[in-house]
């Protein structure tokens, strides 16, 4: 009995034509030349019935109403769960899809398998296009259906070249799909893994299409892809061989053997402005947003920053404390925090419970500076152990807020004042000594407080002055890592302090994109570049900037038009993501928290690459090329691997 596909849709609908759009690119392809049976359907519920009436195997197709992740994918297993009650967009529908299942379910004609993808929608209007993440999520779904193919017990066609099914380009005739696969053993080996992977994928959390990751056959390198028509797409894997003969591009050398650094994870930071901005959403699109944030089956963000009071990123000035002097704290409340952002953290952390939460102030209270502002200026001396008492308070409001902190860093780029336009704060190098080893470190450990200390949270210029403070044995008594920013200076300068101090631990704790850039959405090359160089100088964690701002990068009382790492639009409340987004999609999605560095030879111009090694032995690799298309050859002895890099692309390879 054939395999029946079933694309559902009004063409006339902009987005409601997607699963219309599937069926015509898997004929395109030529899946009917293997036993494969594809039609379309408008998703009347009496008509679907018949349609898969007779047929064991079915998959179906369709758009779904709109939740602010328009191109996302859901995958439903009709005799495991229930669709939705919101399913199809149109009313053109009538009676739909989801009734169809149900009065199935009801006379017992479930086919044995039928496994339902919805394509989320942006717009159904009459007469519309389909939009581009629509398109982007039909070429997706079209390939999750099509991989089974490039099993090696079902190889497509050689001559079809290094551009082949899944990577959608035409096969030449349907006869060069029959030639291989018109044998009804063949035709149910590709039912068999079409339909147990698909079964996979319909048991897992819902996963956007541009965030697939399903695994390659035993062998092969597993290939991610961003770049001008990509996002995050799961490309034709390649194949290790033996590195016999003469390479045909430059060498990037791999040696698993030789390690570096664990790695503690990858996020951004919960501003004021941030929780703010997820506040505004509907419930539902924050939820939606957030699993899509932080669980560890999608971008699982993991290790992300807080504000300890206002920073340049917050919809008012404010500290715990503000007003005339009080030493004794006795006005000291996180108030404002209950409002949006402990809530923000409780439900970032109901997504990921291994969230690491580290916490930096821009400014102590007013009072506390020889300004008596939060603006700018220098902190006093006179008031070093009401602030240490300050951070304690704030450590265990937050602990009783169920939002416990792990780490904290003293300042936020203790060497500018920023010219009194933000909050903001100079720390001398001696004063932040003092600071750390004669009151921050001692009152956090006399109360039993386990947050670690970071030092410095400034640029890699600074890296001078970390040796310096390192070198302060009362410092290390308390303090064994560094926070970097990426504004000024190199990422080799972090590797000094790591020459000088190779047990002290660093992490890169700040950098965003700027939204009035035309590439703001595409620059995922350049972040690409900026997360490697911190990687491979010893970083153990990447942390960006605001997670979420408006299409004007607001809320903001600073200086500077920092981007989100995704946009929330302040009216519509409609969500697109950054180039940041992508770029950390290919690290986060697929480097864990255990995993170390393992050592990648290789200088090629507008090429980077970094490899990690997780703890199950998976490997990954991420190459950065932010120039035009080229060759690259892997090469891990005995074995070499050969693949093409995208103009402006990033590609991330694992294996085991």
């Amino acid at each position: 009995m054939p395999v029946r596909i079933i694309g559902c849709g009004n063409s006339d609908r902009g987005d409601d034509a997607a699963g219309l759009l599937v069926a015509r690119r898997l004929r395109t392809l030529g899946v009917e030349a293997c036993g494969v049976q594809v039609i379309e359907q408008s998703g009347e519920s009496f008509s679907l019935l018949d349609s898969w009436t007779g047929f064991e195997d079915v998959i179906l197709v369709d758009a779904t109403v709109p939740h602010g992740l328009p191109g996302k994918v859901r995958v439903w297993n009709a005799h495991a769960d229930t669709l939705p009650e919101a399913f199809s967009p149109c009313s053109t529908h009538g009676f739909g899809v989801r009734e169809a299942v149900e009065l199935a379910r009801a006379l017992n004609r479930l086919p044995q398998t039928l496994l339902i993808y919805g394509i989320e929608g942006k717009d159904f209007s009459p007469g519309a296009s389909p939009s581009p993440e629509v398109e982007f999520a039909v070429e997706t779904v079209t390939k999750r259906i099509v991989m089974p193919m490039s099993s090696p017990l079902i190889q497509a066609p050689q001559n079809l070249g290094s551009q082949n099914l899944l990577f959608g380009a035409e096969p030449q005739s349907s006869r060069d799909l029959r030639g291989k696969m018109s044998t009804e053993s063949t035709r149910r080996e590709f039912l068999k893994l079409c339909t147990a992977g698909l079964a996979a994928g319909a048991a897992a959390e819902s996963a956007p299409a541009w965030a697939w990751t399903g695994s390659a056959n035993p062998g092969e390198i597993t290939v991610w892809v961003s770049d001008e028509k990509r996002r995050f797409e799961q490309a034709s894997p390649l194949a290790w061989r033996q590195g016999a003969g003469q390479p045909s591009a430059e060498i990037i050398a791999l040696d698993p053997e030789k390690k570096f650094q664990e790695i503690l994870g990858f996020g951004a930071a919960f501003t004021d402005a941030a929780c703010y901005m997820f506040s505004r959403l509907p419930s539902s699109s924050r939820e939606s947003l957030f699993h899509e944030l932080f669980h560890p089956s999608e971008l699982g963000l993991n290790v992300c920053r807080t504000c300890i009071g206002a920073s340049d990123y917050s919809t008012e000035l404010y500290s715990f404390d503000e007003g005339e002097p009080d030493p004794d704290l006795k006005r000291f409340s996180v108030d404002h925090d209950r409002a949006y952002i402990l809530p923000s953290l409780r439900q970032a952390r109901q997504e990921n419970p291994d969230m690491f939460l580290f916490s930096t102030p821009w400014s102590p209270p007013g009072w506390m500076k020889s300004n008596g502002s939060m603006l700018g200026g220098c902190m006093g001396k006179r008031h070093y152990a009401s602030y240490a008492q300050y951070f304690l308070k704030f450590l265990q409001a937050y602990a009783d807020e169920g939002v416990s902190i792990q780490a904290v860093t003293s300042q936020n780029e203790v060497d500018t004042d920023q010219d009194g336009r933000m909050p903001a704060c100079l720390w001398g190098q001696e004063y932040e000594i003092e600071f750390v080893k004669e009151h921050l470190g001692p009152v956090l450990r006399a109360n039993g407080i386990p947050a670690k200390i970071w030092l410095l949270d400034h640029n890699y210029n600074l890296w001078g002055r970390a040796i310096c403070e390192l070198d302060d044995p009362g410092v290390r008594e308390y303090a064994n890592a560094v926070a970097w920013h990426g504004y000024a200076g190199g990422a080799s300068m972090a590797s000094k302090v790591h020459d000088a101090h190779p047990d002290v631990e660093m992490h890169w704790t700040e950098g965003g994109p700027d939204y009035t850039q035309p590439d703001y959405a595409t620059d995922w090359a350049k972040w690409g570049h900026v997360f490697t160089g911190a990687l491979r100088n010893w970083c153990q964690s990447i942390t960006g900037w605001n997670l979420a701002l408006d299409e004007q990068g607001r809320p903001n009382i600073g200086p500077f038009p920092c981007g989100g790492v995704v946009t929330i639009h302040s009216q519509t409340k409609e969500i697109t993501r950054s180039g940041q987004y992508w770029a950390f999609a290919h690290f986060s999605r697929l480097i864990h928290r255990g995993a170390h560095r393992f050592d990648s030879q290789g200088v090629l111009a507008n090429v980077d690459h970094v490899a990690c090694e997780n703890s199950d032995g998976q490997r990954v690799l991420v190459l950065s090329n932010t120039a035009a298309a080229r060759p690259v050859v892997l090469r891990m002895d005995p074995m070499m691997a050969e693949l093409t890099l995208e103009s402006n692309s990033l590609t991330t390879l694992t294996w085991k």
